[in-house]
């Protein structure tokens, strides 16, 4: 997983095949507070290579120290992006902001097959 205070970031997985396909994000507390009202985002770099479905969106209630939540996200995928996830809550009563590190994921494409070398 990788770390950005306050939390820690994984999506999996790393590589995918392409057309619409299942990312998911995974996000740890790793600090002695309780985030409250949480709204995590997904965000491709650039409009062209990975679009989400539906939403690229996720609200969790509450996030206590050392506690995980996932969250599922479709997407429609046919070149290898790199995505970060956003986190808007409130620590502590105050409200606060961050990015994930960005993760590159790769998009395996269909192999063409050679069927003849003279039409």
């Amino acid at each position: 997983m990788r770390i950005r205070y306050p939390f820690e970031f994984e999506v999996t997985p790393k590589e995918i095949n392409g057309g619409t396909q299942w990312l998911t994000l995974r996000l740890k507390n790793i600090i002695p507070a309780t985030a409250s009202n949480l709204d995590v985002r997904v965000y491709s770099l650039g409009t062209y290579g990975i679009s989400f479905l539906g939403t690229e969106g996720a609200h969790i209630d509450e996030l206590k120290p050392r506690e995980e939540e996932t969250g599922a996200f479709q997407v429609s995928a046919n070149t290898t992006k790199t995505l970060y996830a956003s986190v808007s809550s409130y620590k502590d009563g105050e409200f606060f902001w961050t990015e994930s590190p960005k993760v590159t994921i790769k998009v395996r494409k269909d192999v063409a097959e050679l069927e003849s070398v003279f039409a």
